[in-house]
């Protein structure tokens, strides 16, 4: 049969349902074309929401890292009056250290997870320096003194030395080759030698039973550091300790970490070549968006002249500390040292604050004045409190679980 052309519209009942068909797929056309170019909503809207993130202040910021080397450095080119030299020879030359004054020391029973989650069996504060030496190395006074055994049944692990006045030096890790009392001369007597595997000497100072910073400047000599430590986060959790995401607006009682460290100078040799060291000082402070302080400076850990009570680990360090090479089920486990600081050893209230965006700066010094700092954004959004309060902030307050306390 043959075909007749026609003019004529097909029925409205078939036209419209096609026509809204095409409009449709026609949509779902441009919506794929949009979203294939990295688009999800048309320029005007998003510009129109990036203004609006703006002006509430919750636009996600990159925190910000700095550096400061300390001009002139703390660390003097010339000896002082209670400068000594280095244990071993060449005396006058800078050394290797791989461990440093109050680097944690981090003992478990158990492992129950890979991030060592089970509890210390045993934590304190490294009291000295590990100097890197080769096994048999000899080991000579820093300063001259009479020769001491504090623990004649394990005599072959450390060596005092009393110097006339007030300061004694402890060395660990050597085969004596003194005796008890002898009279030994600084960079002349023969203290001992390193034992096999040790490949370092633990030296620690005392001042009248007070240990010190062997690094301080004014103490060993020659030592130099031109690099600044490094702030790596700022972690946030909650008072249950859950992990919270410190780029989303915050409330309650917080518990604020910073994870920080430093790189040994020179660095070490061997496996510990990567290994990393606590810094000297670790400190923050918080600011309000225009500027206003409501936190000073509070300078949470400061190993920079002597130490803290062992008990006081708790407060310094928080969990998910650990050293190098942490001891684990009496085995060194394969694995660099990660440092986490307590910056509120009791809970930071952000109730006591206001809402809005704050500013906080996390410090990292070592004891030559070198400076790495990490300043991140904070927002605090609390139910309970008004936004816009047209009182003035208070002080920052920290919570001890059993009332309120003003920060200094």
């Amino acid at each position: 049969m043959a075909l007749r052309a026609t003019s004529e519209r097909p029925s409205s009942r078939v036209w419209w349902p096609r026509r809204r068909l095409w409009q449709l797929l026609a949509s779902l056309s441009a919506l794929g074309a949009v979203l294939t170019a990295g688009q999800a909503m048309p320029s005007s809207v998003a510009a129109a929401q990036s203004a609006k993130r703006a002006r509430l202040g919750t636009a996600r910021v990159a925190p910000e890292r700095s550096a400061v080397l300390a001009e002139p450095s703390a660390c003097a080119p010339w000896p002082s009056p209670t400068s000594y030299p280095w244990p071993l020879k060449p005396f006058h030359r800078q050394h290797p250290i791989r461990g440093y004054f109050g680097d944690p020391r981090t003992v478990w029973a158990e492992e129950r997870s890979k991030q060592l989650a089970a509890p210390l069996e045993h934590s304190s504060f490294h009291n000295g320096v590990d100097i890197v030496a080769a096994d048999g190395a000899a080991i000579y006074p820093v300063v001259s003194g009479f020769v001491y055994f504090p623990r004649p049944w394990r005599r072959g692990q450390e060596v005092i030395v009393r110097s006339p006045g007030r300061r004694s030096f402890q060395y660990w890790h050597l085969r004596p080759a003194v005796t008890e009392g002898q009279y030994v001369l600084a960079q002349r007597t023969v203290l001992g030698r390193v034992l096999p595997g040790f490949h370092h000497v633990h030296l620690s100072e005392l001042d009248e039973e007070r240990i010190q910073n062997p690094l301080a400047p004014g103490h060993l000599f020659p030592y130099r550091d031109r690099t600044a430590p490094r702030v790596r986060a700022l972690l946030v959790r909650d008072r249950q300790g859950k992990p919270l995401d410190p780029a989303r607006p915050l409330s309650g009682e917080l518990s604020l970490l910073a994870e920080a460290s430093d790189r040994p100078a020179p660095a070490p040799p061997g496996i510990w070549r990567g290994a990393t060291v606590v810094p000297a000082a670790v400190g923050w402070t918080l600011r309000r968006q225009g500027g206003q302080v409501v936190v000073p400076r509070i300078v949470i850990d400061d190993f920079r002249l002597t130490l803290p009570p062992n008990q006081d680990f708790s407060e310094v360090y928080a969990p998910g500390t650990r050293q190098n090479f942490p001891l684990v089920e009496r085995r060194h486990r394969s694995a660099y040292g990660r440092y986490l600081f307590q910056l509120t050893p009791w809970l930071l209230d952000t109730r006591t604050l206001g809402n809005g965006v704050y500013w906080i700066t996390l410090s990292a010094w070592d004891t030559c004045g070198n400076r790495g700092m990490l300043r991140e954004k904070l927002i605090f959004a609390n139910r309970a409190a008004r936004l816009n309060s047209p009182e003035p902030a208070p002080r920052c307050r920290l919570s001890t679980g059993r009332g309120l306390a003003r920060a200094s």
